[in-house]
């Protein structure tokens, strides 16, 4: 039986505190400037898992600007309670949403 996420201030909290980058720009100059847990008013594809925002969820929101633009990356409820989670089960749940993206080959196809 799975267990029911509760989204209260102590779960937002959880989600915000989570980096998605590790702590590594990865040579970035993006520097964040919101980071917050808005209700999706329109769907969108999540930044991480490549699922569906679907229109009244909560979903993570990230905006961040470089030299020359303004980026907006959008965070779907189920990888919001993975990163949630990330410090109970060390990433796991965080691992299973990454790998959603990623489709098995088809049958005498290689990953290569």
């Amino acid at each position: 039986m799975a267990t029911k996420t509760i989204r209260n201030e102590e779960w937002k909290a959880s989600v915000l505190a989570y980096d998605p980058n590790g702590g590594d720009k990865g040579g970035s100059d993006i520097r964040l400037i919101r980071d917050k847990i808005v209700r999706a008013r329109e769907g969108g594809a999540c930044a991480d898992c490549g699922s569906d925002i679907q229109p009244g969820t909560l979903t993570r929101v990230q905006t961040g600007v470089d030299d020359t633009r303004i980026i907006s990356i959008r965070t779907c409820q189920d990888c919001c309670d993975a990163m949630a989670s990330f410090e109970k089960d060390m990433g796991e749940a965080m691992v299973a949403r990454y790998n959603i993206t990623r489709e098995p080959p088809a049958q005498g196809e290689s990953h290569e």
